[in-house]
């Protein structure tokens, strides 16, 4: 991960942490902490990367036991995904497949996020 990155996800955690379990799914809201801020919101954090700051990505998942984990993916193979600390082993992103976000803007919950992002003069 670039330096700048780092500070990126660094401020993308502390948004999640101030986002807390209100706008997760209900079968996040139970495995979500201060300590992890970023479990549940791996789609959220990757639609705000791919509209916001790395345009020229794709959104892929894969699957994590019983769940989807989602992530971005440049067009020269660099996968870019700040919620992966959300688990306690490295991801096979070998095993993605290329995916579709919902809506061609960001979700609300997403917007929420690029919203304090950008009160935060990150954006």
């Amino acid at each position: 991960m670039r330096c700048d990155e780092y500070g990126l996800q660094q401020k993308i955690e502390a948004m999640l942490t101030v986002m807390g379990t209100k706008y997760l799914k209900k079968e996040y809201k139970d495995k979500w902490s201060e300590n992890n801020p970023t479990r549940g919101y791996c789609y959220v954090v990757s639609e705000v990367l791919h509209h916001y700051y790395y345009t020229n990505t794709d959104p892929y998942i894969i699957k994590v036991g019983d769940e989807t984990h989602w992530f971005l993916k440049t067009h020269e193979g660099r996968v870019i995904d700040f919620t992966a600390s959300q688990y306690m082993f490295k991801l096979d992103y070998s095993e993605g497949k290329k995916a579709y976000f919902l809506t061609k803007q960001p979700s609300k919950r997403g917007q929420i996020l690029a919203d304090l992002l950008s009160k935060g003069e990150i954006l």
